[in-house]
């Protein structure tokens, strides 16, 4: 028996047992607890599926964990629920992902408020970066969707994979190259890997530069600028600005490019410690 089925038996044993109330409930949110933990990001639709509850029990217990520190609702229309560190005193399972965003969201909220333009971090899983904290809903008037959470970027060709690359040693980027192999053929998505030549030689532009940028093409929602998250040798992820499709110039990447390097700072401290 699988771990949802075996929530759902207990739920169900728990309606019939005559147990109290406040015993139910602490039984179904640790059960949601354990669901949440299969996965980095939630609906309500989707937890109430998988967790055999109904949808009013399901947000009466998230309201309940987030007000205690167990999860965390991104602000933004897509009601996305994910948990927090927090859940280490619960939970051994948990990933990085989370101690991550947790770090980064107060600095990515506070950095897309002062450059009013929208701020997400992203850590690596290769041959992918994964956004992980998102600021699109603090910067309204400049945001082609309400959150990019949980967004897959291919490391090769977007701002935030360029950038991070450019920070690992070269048996690291080869070893991220191998892995793009990998999947490139093992998908029936068109996804380009470059030599190793030619991949070297763009990441030593975007080292010396201190940046990377991705021009949007037709079908792009929008253009990129990112830099490194890194501190003491280690590379956290990146961090990544965007912009209409035709406003990154010159003097775009000037009026945010310093205040993107300082919260980048900051996340890879608050990362790392």
């Amino acid at each position: 028996m699988d771990t949802v089925s075996a929530d759902a038996s207990r739920e169900r044993a728990a309606r019939g047992s005559g147990e109290p109330e406040t015993v139910r409930a602490v039984q179904r949110a640790l059960d949601l607890i354990r669901v949440m933990n299969l996965r980095e990001t939630w609906t309500l639709h989707e937890l109430a599926q998988a967790s055999l509850l109904a949808k009013t029990t399901v947000h009466r217990l998230l309201a309940t964990l987030q007000e205690s520190g167990y999860v965390h609702n991104p602000p933004g229309k897509a009601g996305l629920y994910r948990l927090t560190s927090q859940t280490r005193e619960l939970s051994a399972g948990l990933t990085a992902a989370p101690r991550y965003a947790d770090a980064a969201d107060p600095i990515v909220v506070a950095t897309t408020r002062t450059l009013a333009w929208p701020v997400s971090f992203a850590i690596a899983e290769p041959p992918f970066m994964r956004v992980v904290s998102c600021g699109m809903p603090h910067s309204p008037a400049h945001s082609a969707k309400p959150t990019s959470i949980g967004t897959r970027h291919w490391v090769f060709s977007s701002a935030v994979g360029r950038a991070y690359l450019s920070r690992c040693p070269a048996n690291e980027i080869a070893l991220v190259r191998r892995k793009g192999e990998a999947f490139r053929d093992s998908s029936d998505v068109v996804l380009n890997v470059p030599t190793l030549a030619s991949l070297e030689a763009d990441i030593a532009g975007v080292r010396s530069r201190g940046y990377a940028i991705r021009v949007a093409t037709r079908a792009d929602l929008n253009s990129a600028l990112a830099v490194p998250v890194h501190h003491g040798g280690h590379v956290v992820g990146s961090l990544v600005c965007t912009t209409f499709p035709h406003s990154l110039t010159d003097q775009f990447v000037a009026s945010v490019l310093i205040g993107l390097h300082r919260a980048a700072d900051r996340i890879a401290v608050a990362c790392v410690l």
